[in-house]
This record gives structure tokens, C-alpha cells and sequence, in this order.
């Protein structure tokens, strides 16, 4: 069968425990990515000590953290990405789950991932990096069918998606 061998007793990424950080309590889903000779894992972060009383107190933002060996990483000081409260209405509850890939000319960094509001429910979204410029933040589907469909399509044809 297949063999893995784990490294260390601890996680390579934790939570910062800090009660105002965005990441206090938690990190977790990760998408890893190669860039040059440097690995980049953007990963769902968020800490229950801040707003309590919202829900769901697990999904609130994405960050990303780089490593050269993919063992010790380094959050960006930039964190979170994206992040619920950042104003953007179809993502007021949830922000995470990011799904990350480089385009094939190598020349941009493509983000798929989750977000939800109070009325419409959880939609999938699209977010671009490419040379220097920020990323755009830009909802694929409020609609939870055509989330659905577009995660269906990504998920099932990713060998035939072709980026760039």
C-alpha cells in the first residue's frame, strides 16, 4: 500500500493564538501552489474571539503564508486576502475554502472560493493575480445551483480546464 511518512508532532501551519488576529483560532483547507522557487499555500483562517455572535465563526477569511521548503512557512503581514467583513455584500458570513492554480504562460495566480451572505446563500468566487496587481474579486454565482454546476465543471474537468 501507500506509505506516508509524517513530519514533526505539530502542524506546519497553526492558528496564530493571538485574540485580535484574524487567524487567532483557526487554519485549515489548504491550496498550495508553486511560484519560481517559492511555495505559496493560501488557506481558510478565522478566530471565534472576534464578533462571537456572528455565525458561522470558523470561515472568515483567506490568507496566504510562503515557504521555500514547504515545512516552515511565513504569513504575509498583508493577511487576511480576503476577509467577511471587507465589505463585499455577496460575502458578508463566509469567506474560505481557497482553491488556487498558476495559469499556464506562469504569468498569474487563478482563486476559486467560497463565500455566502445572509440571503442568497453560498456562491463560489473568482479571483485573479497577475504580475504586480492586486487581486480582483469578482462572484461567479450567488445561486447555489449554478454554484453547484460551476463546482461540478471544476472539480470534474479540472485535466481538461485549460488555464491562461
Amino acid at each position: 500500500g501507500i506509505s506516508w511518512t509524517r513530519f514533526g508532532a505539530e502542524p506546519v501551519l497553526i492558528p496564530t493564538g493571538a485574540a485580535g488576529e484574524w487567524d487567532g483560532t483557526y487554519a485549515y483547507r489548504p491550496s498550495l501552489v508553486r511560484v519560481g522557487a517559492e511555495w505559496q499555500m493560501y488557506y481558510s483562517g478565522s478566530n471565534h474571539l472576534v464578533d462571537p455572535g456572528t455565525t458561522p465563526t470558523y470561515a472568515r477569511g483567506i490568507g496566504r503564508a510562503r515557504s521555500a521548503d514547504g515545512v516552515s512557512w511565513t504569513r504575509d503581514a498583508g493577511n487576511p486576502i480576503f476577509y467577511y467583513a471587507d465589505g463585499v455584500p455577496w460575502r458578508t458570513i463566509r469567506t474560505y475554502t481557497p482553491f488556487v492554480l498558476l495559469s499556464r504562460d506562469g504569468d498569474c495566480l487563478q482563486m476559486w472560493f467560497t463565500g455566502a451572505n445572509a440571503t442568497a446563500g453560498a456562491g463560489i468566487g473568482y479571483a485573479t493575480q497577475c504580475g504586480l496587481a492586486p487581486p480582483r474579486n469578482v462572484p461567479v454565482s450567488s445561486r447555489p445551483g449554478l454554484a453547484l454546476l460551476v463546482a461540478l465543471v471544476l472539480g470534474l474537468g479540472a485535466l481538461k480546464l485549460r488555464l491562461g
